[in-house]
C-alpha cells in the first residue's frame, strides 16, 4: 500500500498529516500502515490520526504517549487478531496491556498458543 492513495489529501492538509504522524511517533512504513486502515474502513488519513490521537490522550493520563500510540498502530495492523475491532476497543485493550505493563502483541502471542485442543494440552 502506497501514501499516493491520500494524494489529494496530502495536498489539502499535508502540514496536519505530517503533525499526526511526528507527534504520534510513527515511522513512514507504520503511517502507511494507517493509510491501509483508513482505506479499509472508509476515512480520511486525517480523521484515523485524530481518533488515535483522541484515544492515545485519553488512555495515557492526557499527554501524547508516543509508545502507547505506537502500540495501538500495531495492533490496528494486526488484522488476524484485531480486524473487526472499532479504533476505541484496540486503544482500550492497549491500555489494558499497558496497566499490566506488558505489550498487548505479547498477550495476543500466549492467546494463540491455546487455538486448539492440543496446544491447550501442551
Amino acid at each position: 500500500m502506497s501514501l499516493g492513495a491520500f494524494t489529494k489529501e496530502f495536498e489539502e492538509h499535508g502540514g496536519r498529516l505530517a503533525a499526526y504522524q511526528k507527534g504520534l511517533g510513527l515511522t513512514a512504513e507504520e503511517f502507511a500502515k494507517l493509510g491501509e486502515y483508513a482505506i479499509s474502513t472508509g476515512q480520511q488519513l486525517q480523521d484515523v490520526g485524530l481518533e488515535i490521537t483522541k484515544y492515545t490522550l485519553a488512555f495515557s493520563g492526557g499527554v501524547i504517549d508516543k509508545r502507547f500510540s505506537r502500540e495501538v498502530q500495531k495492533a490496528i495492523a494486526d488484522v488476524k487478531h484485531f480486524g473487526g475491532a472499532t479504533m476505541k476497543e484496540i486503544a482500550r485493550s492497549t491500555a489494558y496491556a499497558k496497566g499490566l505493563h506488558i505489550e498487548l502483541s505479547k498477550i495476543v502471542g500466549v492467546m494463540d498458543s491455546f487455538n486448539t485442543f492440543d496446544q491447550a494440552a501442551e
